[in-house]
C-alpha cells in the first residue's frame, strides 16, 4: 500500500526533437573503472534483460529469468558499447578478477554508465543444527540498499558455505535449513578487501501432521504437496490416505503453510500451536476453476511464449494472501492457467510480451462451477514515458527509485464489471523505475490509459494520458 501521499511541484515540457535525436536509444555505454578512478581493460560486460526487474514480482522464476542480450571486454581505456533493445530495462553485470562482481539494474539504451570496480569481500556461512551438528542449508543473500540477489546457492554437507568476490555493502543473508526451523535473517556489513563470517543456528522444531482431503467428497487425496511458503519450504507429500507430515517447524521466523495439489486450488494457513511440539491440521481442498484464452497480435496472428499471470490478493486479519499463478501461451496463442480459487479472492490477469505492451485484465466472478474464458486478447502496440526528475535549483535527482502507477483503460472489459485495482497497486498496476546519471527516467511497456507518478510516497504526478496514437510529451519534474 502507498500510505499517505503528499503532493509536489509538476512542470510539464516537451524535449526539443534535436535533445532526443541527439540519444542513441539502441546503446547501453559506458566506462569501467579500477578503484583508483582508471580506465580497465578487458572487464567482461554483459547486458542482461530481466523483465521481472519492472515491477514487484512474486513468480521466483520470471523474477529470476536471465536473457543475455550481449557481452563484449572493455577496450584499453575502459569504455564500452553494446546494442540493446530500445525502451526495455535491463540489467549491467561488469566481471574482472580479482575485484567484486558489479551489477545495475533497470538500465536502458541511451544511458552512460560509470562502474567504479571495488575490492571483493568474501563471506563465510555456517548452518548448525542442535547440539552443534551440521544442517544443509539453502543459503540467499542480497544487498540491503540496491535489492540485488548476491547469490542463492547451497551449503556443502557439513552446512559449511564461502562465497567469494562480493560487492562491498549491507547483506542480508536467510539460511533455510532442511530438516530443522528457520533461524532469523541475519546482515553484516562488508568492507573493499574484507572477510566476514555468519553462524546460524536451528533446532530441531516441532511436527504439524493431518490430512488433505477433497472438500466436496471428503476423499483423501494423494500426492498432495504441503510446506512453508510459496517455495513449499521443507516440503512433503500425502500418501494413500491423505495424510501427511512436515518436521522442523517453529522457531523465531513464522511462514504461513501451503496445500497444494494438482486440479485444486492451493490452501493457505497460519502454522498452528500444538502441545509438545506437535500440531495438526487437516485440510480441505476445493476444486480449482480453470482460466482459458487467447493472444493475438494486431493481425490476428497468434503470439506465442508470452506471459501470463492470474494475481489474487486478499487481506486476512494480521496476513495477506496472495496468489500468484503463471503460465505461458503456446504456438497458437492460447494459454490456460488452472488451480484459480473459487472464493475470497478477485483475480487480475497480466500479459506480458517484450514486443507490446503489458495488459491487465479483471478476472469475471467465479462461482462454484464456471471456468474464465477470455475472448482474444490483442496485444498493443508498447508506448514510452520519459522524464527527468530534478530539484528546485535545476540539478538532477540521481539513482532514486521511481514508480509508475496506472493500466489499459479498458481492465474491466473481460469481467463484465469494474472493480477497484487498490489492493492490487503494488503487484499488478505499479511499475518501477529509476533515474540515471542525468536525472532520466523511462517506462516503455504502456498502453493506453491513465497514470500517476509515485517517489518515496510522494505524487509527482496526476493523471497522466498515454494516448493510443502515439507516445506522450516526455515530462520534467521538479521536487
Amino acid at each position: 500500500m502507498l500510505g499517505k501521499l503528499r503532493v509536489g511541484v509538476l512542470l510539464f515540457v516537451g524535449a526539443s526533437a534535436a535533445a532526443q535525436d541527439a540519444v542513441d536509444l539502441s546503446v547501453l555505454r559506458g566506462r569501467v573503472l579500477d578503484p583508483h578512478g582508471l580506465g580497465v581493460d578487458g572487464a567482461t560486460v554483459e547486458v542482461l534483460r530481466c523483465p521481472g526487474d519492472e515491477f514487484a514480482c512474486l513468480d521466483p522464476d520470471y523474477r529470476r529469468e536471465f536473457r543475455s542480450i550481449g557481452k563484449r571486454p572493455t577496450r584499453n581505456d575502459g569504455t564500452f558499447a553494446i546494442h540493446v533493445p530500445p525502451n526495455l530495462a535491463i540489467r549491467l553485470v561488469v566481471d574482472k578478477a580479482p575485484y567484486a562482481i558489479e551489477q545495475r539494474r533497470r538500465l536502458y539504451g541511451g544511458d552512460v554508465v560509470t562502474v567504479q570496480l571495488r575490492k571483493a569481500t568474501a563471506l563465510t556461512i555456517e548452518s548448525r543444527g542442535p547440539g552443534g551438528t551440521s544442517a544443509p542449508a539453502r543459503v540467499r543473500g542480497w544487498n540491503t540498499k540496491t535489492l540485488l540477489e548476491a547469490f542463492d546457492t547451497r551449503t556443502d554437507p557439513q552446512g559449511n558455505l564461502h562465497v567469494p568476490r562480493l560487492t562491498p555493502g549491507s547483506i542480508v543473508v536467510s539460511v533455510e535449513p532442511r530438516n530443522t526451523w528457520i533461524p532469523r535473517w541475519q546482515s553484516i556489513h562488508m568492507f573493499p578487501g574484507g572477510s566476514g563470517r555468519l553462524q546460524f543456528r536451528s533446532e530441531r522444531g516441532g511436527t504439524l501432521s493431518g490430512t488433505v482431503r477433497d472438500a466436496k467428497t471428503g476423499k483423501p487425496i494423494r500426492n498432495a504437496e504441503v510446506g512453508l511458503g510459496r517455495s513449499l519450504h521443507l516440503r512433503t507429500k500425502s500418501d494413500a490416505n491423505g495424510h501427511y507430515a512436515i518436521r522442523g517447524l517453529g522457531g523465531p521466523v513464522v511462514h504461513p503453510i501451503h496445500a497444494r495439489a494438482r486440479g485444486y486450488a492451493t490452501a493457505q494457513i497460519v502454522a498452528p500451536s500444538g502441545k509438545d511440539g506437535r500440531a495438526r491440521h487437516d485440510f480441505a481442498l476445493m476444486k480449482g476453476a480453470v482460466a482459458r484464452g487467447r493472444i493475438l497480435d494486431g493481425s490476428d496472428r497468434p503470439v506465442r511464449d508470452c506471459y501470463v499471470a492470474a494475481i489474487g490478493k486478499r487481506h486476512d486479519g494480521p496476513t495477506d494472501e496472495v496468489d500468484w499463478i503463471p503460465t505461458r501461451t503456446g504456438r497458437d496463442g492460447r494459454f490456460r492457467i488452472d488451480n484459480l480459487r473459487r472464493e475470497r479472492l478477485d483475480y487480475v490477469l497480466m500479459v506480458r510480451h517484450d514486443s507490446f505492451a503489458t495488459l491487465l485484465y479483471n478476472f469475471p466472478y467465479i462461482d462454484e462451477e464456471s471456468h474464465p474464458v477470455f475472448e482474444d486478447i490483442v496485444m498493443r502496440p508498447r508506448r514510452v514515458l520519459r522524464g527527468t526528475l530534478k530539484k528546485q535549483n535545476g540539478d538532477p535527482i540521481r539513482g532514486v527509485g521511481v514508480a509508475l502507477i496506472g493500466c489499459n483503460e479498458d481492465r474491466w472489459t473481460s469481467a463484465g464489471h469494474e472493480t477497484t485495482f487498490q489492493d492490487l497497486v503494488l503487484y499488478a498496476t505499479r511499475r518501477m523505475g529509476w533515474t540515471n546519471s542525468r536525472g532520466q527516467f523511462v517506462f516503455g511497456d504502456l498502453p493506453a490509459g491513465e497514470y500517476s507518478i509515485v517517489q518515496e510516497r510522494q505524487v509527482l504526478a496526476q493523471r497522466i494520458v498515454v494516448p493510443e496514437d502515439g507516445d506522450p510529451k516526455p515530462l520534467a519534474l521538479v521536487k
